[in-house]
């Protein structure tokens, strides 16, 4: 069976931009029954147009740590 992806995606100029190179993460290869580290990498993003806002009262504290 063949699946057909249509990514309407924005114009490169409306991207956010990439903090650092990723951070690895390991995968489960559920057909090899085995953890593979660092198989894949989530970025993180900092957004171009996202207003500053202030941090909620809940997650004060813990941010301070």
């Amino acid at each position: 069976a063949q699946v057909r992806f249509d990514l309407d995606l924005p114009a490169s100029s409306n991207d956010d931009q990439a903090v650092g190179t990723g951070i690895p993460l390991p995968e489960w290869d559920y057909r090899k029954q085995q953890l593979i580290t660092d198989y894949c990498h989530l970025q993180p993003l900092l957004a171009s147009q996202a207003p500053a806002c202030e941090l909620p009262p809940r997650l004060r504290r813990s941010a301070q740590q």
